[in-house]
C-alpha cells in the first residue's frame, strides 16, 4: 500500500496506478535491533521475508514493528522490544474483547480457539517513524491504545483497539529466538555490531561527556553530576538532578557470563521500601547480552539472576503461592511501595522517581519468582540464586564480593544437599538393626531356665533354688516374679541374687509385687505390680544358683507363695534405646539444622512464624 523512499524519507502511496506523496517521515530512532530490510526468516514450513518498518513509543519506551510477508501469500509482524522477539500474525476469527476502559493488568481474556490472554501490559502507543513497505498508510503521531499479553503454551498476543470507533484488531504470535526463527542475517550480526553500539552525548546540565551502552536507552544518568535524563528521538529531557549518590558493589561496564549468557552491565539502581519507620534496600543492576535484557538483583550480600517471564507461564498464582513448572514458590514478601534512591547508567524504560510500585515475591530455593506491579503493567521475572563467589570470579572482580547478611530468600538450604544421603543412611541403618533383632529373636529365643517356688510367711527363711545351667554364649538373662494368689492390699520385697557356683560371684537386684486399690473421692484407683520383671546384662554361661531373701506387709493377712522364672535370651532395652539414639542422632542434628536455616530465612519474610519454613529446595 505505501512505501518510505530511502532518500528523501518521504512517505508514498499506491492510489491505483497512481503514487501519491502523502508527506515526509521522521528519522528512525537508534533502537537496539539486529533486523534489517530483506532479511529472510523460515518458522515451521513457512519463509518469511522483512519488508518494512514501523517505529513505535508509548512513553515509557520505544520499540520496533516489522512487517514481513509469508511464502503462502500471508503477512505479519515481527517485534523487537527489550531484547525479545515475537514474530505474529493478525488472528482472523471474530473475537469479542472487553472495552479497553474494563480491562486489568492480571485479568484473563479468552481468545476463542487460542486460549486465555492473560494481560501484562496497558498502554497507548504513538507511531513516531516507518521505513519501507508497509500494508498501509500509517498516521504518524496518532495514538492507538493496546493490551499486551501471554497465553500458555508460549503464545503472546495484543488487543488493538483502533481510533475514531474502529473495531478492535487482535495478533497472536510466539516468541522466537533469532536463530529459531530462521534470521541467519540476524544471528551472524553481533549484539555489539555498530548498528546497537551507543554513541556519544553532551549533559546538558553539566557539559560532560556521555557515552551510551545502547543508543536505544530511554533514561540516562550523567556520571559527572549525577542528573537523570530521559532520551527521546535523540534529544536529552533533563528530568531531575539525583541527590543521593552511592557506588555500586559491580561496576557498570564489567562484563562476564551468568548461566550460559555473556553480558554486560549497563545500569544500576537502589532501591527502598519503609516499613514500620524502617527503610529496607537492595540494588538491581541491568544487564545486557546477546538474548537481550536481564537483571541481576543483590540484597544483603545475596545475588539472583532474573530472566522476563510471561504471565501465563504461570500455572497458577495466589495470595500464597505461585507455580511454575511444576514448582510450587511460596509467597515470601509483599512491598506495597517500592521507590528508587539512586539510578546510575541506562536503561530501556522511562525511570521515573516518583513512580510507587507493589512487588511481590515468590521462593523455591534456588529459584524466585518475582512480580512488579503497576496499575497499567504487570511485569513477572524467573531468578536463580548465584553464589556471590562465583559471580564475581565471573565478572572478573579484584577483592571478595560484600559481605552476606543472614540468609536470602532464594539461598539454598546448605544442609538439604545432604537430605537423600542422611535419608539413606539412616533407613539402612534401621534395616540392620530390624535384621538384627530379627535374627536374636530366631537363633537366640528365650527360654525359661529355672522355675522357683518362694513361700512368704513368718520366720521364713532365706530361699536357695536348686542348681541350674544357662547355656550358650554371653547373654542377658529376665528374672520376673508371678504371684500365685492376690495379695489384696499388700506387698512383698525380694533380694535376689544370681550367684554363679563356680566362682561364687553374685549379680543382684531388688524386686517387689504389689497390689493396691481404693476410693477417693468417690473415684476407683488401683495400682497393680504383680508381675514384675528385671534383666541382668552381659551373664556368662555356667552353672548358677538363685538365692531369695523376701521382705513383706506385716499386715497382710495370710501366706502366699511367688513363683519366680530365670529365662536366657532377654531383649535389653537400653541397649536398643542407645542404638536407636545412635541412628537417629545426625538425622535430628541435621534436621534440626535445615530447620533453623529456613527459621531464619523466613524470620525476614511476611510469614515469620508460620507454616512456610520448610526446607523449600524441592529434590
Amino acid at each position: 500500500m505505501v512505501c518510505v523512499c530511502d532518500y528523501c524519507h518521504s512517505l508514498i502511496a499506491r492510489v491505483g496506478a497512481q503514487l501519491e506523496d502523502l508527506g515526509h517521515v521522521p528519522d528512525l530512532v537508534a533502537i537496539d535491533t539486529r533486523l534489517a530490510l530483506g532479511d529472510t526468516g523460515r518458522m515451521q514450513k513457512l519463509t518469511f521475508q522483512v519488508l518494512g518498518r514501523l517505529q513505535l513509543h508509548q512513553g515509557a519506551a520505544s520499540w520496533n514493528e516489522w512487517y514481513v510477508a509469508w511464502s503462502d501469500g500471508s503477512f505479519g509482524w515481527l517485534a523487537e522490544a527489550a531484547g525479545r522477539v515475537i514474530v505474529s500474525r493478525r488472528y482472523e476469527r471474530q473475537v469479542d474483547v472487553p472495552e479497553f476502559g474494563r480491562l486489568q493488568v492480571g485479568q484473563g481474556v479468552v481468545l476463542k480457539g487460542v486460549g486465555t490472554l492473560m494481560i501484562e501490559e496497558l498502554g497507548d502507543a504513538r507511531i513516531v517513524s516507518a521505513q519501507g513497505e508497509l500494508p498501509f498508510a500509517p498516521q504518524l503521531e496518532q495514538s492507538y491504545r493496546f493490551a499486551d499479553g501471554s497465553i500458555s503454551g508460549g503464545l503472546y498476543a495484543t488487543i488493538q483497539y483502533g481510533v475514531d470507533e474502529q473495531p478492535a484488531e487482535v495478533f497472536v504470535g510466539r516468541e522466537l529466538s533469532y536463530e529459531a526463527a530462521g534470521l541467519a542475517q540476524a544471528g551472524e550480526r553481533s549484539w555489539r555490531a555498530p548498528q546497537t553500539s551507543g554513541r556519544a552525548l553532551r549533559c546538558k546540565s553539566c557539559g560532560g561527556p556521555m557515552s551510551l551502552k545502547q543508543s536505544s536507552s530511554v533514561s540516562v544518568v550523567c556520571p559527572h553530576c549525577h542528573t537523570l535524563f530521559n532520551q527521546e528521538q535523540g534529544e536529552l529531557d533533563l528530568i531531575r538532578q539525583l541527590k543521593e549518590r552511592f557506588q555500586p558493589a559491580l561496576p557498570l561496564g564489567a562484563r562476564g557470563e551468568l548461566l550460559g549468557h555473556k553480558l554486560e552491565v549497563i545500569g544500576w539502581t537502589r532501591r527502598a521500601v519503609t516499613v514500620d519507620n524502617v527503610e529496607y534496600s537492595w540494588d538491581e543492576y541491568l544487564l545486557h547480552g546477546a538474548n537481550g535484557y536481564s537483571f541481576l538483583s543483590e540484597n544483603k550480600g545475596h545475588w539472583t539472576f532474573f530472566t522476563l517471564l510471561p504471565l501465563a507461564a504461570l500455572t497458577s498464582v495466589s495470595e500464597r503461592e505461585a507455580t511454575f513448572q511444576g514448582r510450587r514458590y511460596k509467597h515470601f514478601q509483599r512491598s506495597s511501595d517500592v521507590r528508587y534512591v539512586d539510578v546510575q547508567g541506562e536503561f530501556y524504560w522511562e525511570i521515573k522517581p516518583d513512580q510507587r510500585v507493589r512487588t511481590d515475591d515468590y521462593v523455591q530455593p534456588p529459584y524466585q519468582l518475582s512480580v512488579e506491579q503497576t496499575p497499567k503493567e504487570k511485569i513477572w521475572t524467573h531468578g536463580e540464586y548465584i553464589p556471590a563467589d562465583q559471580l564475581w570470579q565471573s565478572f572478573g572482580q579484584p577483592g571478595s564480593p560484600p559481605p552476606q547478611q543472614g540468609v536470602g530468600p532464594c539461598q539454598p538450604n546448605p544442609y538439604a544437599k545432604h537430605k537423600r544421603g542422611m535419608l539413606m543412611g539412616f533407613g539402612f541403618g534401621v534395616a540392620l538393626f530390624v535384621l538384627f533383632t530379627l535374627a536374636l529373636a530366631i537363633f537366640q529365643p528365650r527360654r525359661v531356665r529355672l522355675v522357683h517356688q518362694v513361700p512368704i510367711a513368718d520366720n521364713q527363711p532365706v530361699s536357695l533354688s536348686e542348681p541350674f545351667e544357662l547355656r550358650g554364649g554371653t547373654q542377658a538373662v529376665a528374672i520376673s516374679a508371678v504371684s500365685d494368689f492376690a495379695l489384696g492390699n499388700g506387698w512383698a520385697a525380694l533380694d535376689v541374687s544370681l550367684i554363679e557356683e563356680e566362682t561364687g560371684r553374685s549379680n543382684e537386684l531388688d524386686m517387689e509385687v504389689s497390689l493396691f486399690s481404693g476410693y477417693t473421692d468417690g473415684e476407683a484407683w488401683s495400682e497393680d505390680n504383680r508381675f514384675p520383671e528385671q534383666r541382668l546384662g552381659a551373664i556368662k554361661p555356667g552353672r548358677y544358683v538363685l538365692r531369695v531373701e523376701p521382705h513383706y506387709d506385716p499386715a497382710y493377712p495370710r501366706p502366699f507363695v511367688l513363683r519366680l522364672e530365670v529365662a536366657q535370651g532377654a531383649f535389653l532395652w537400653l541397649p536398643l534405646w542407645l542404638c536407636i539414639l545412635a541412628l537417629g542422632l545426625p538425622p535430628l542434628v541435621w534436621a534440626i539444622l535445615m530447620f533453623r536455616f529456613e527459621a531464619r530465612r523466613w524470620s525476614e519474610s511476611d510469614h515469620a512464624g508460620s507454616d512456610s519454613d520448610d526446607s523449600g529446595d524441592g529434590d
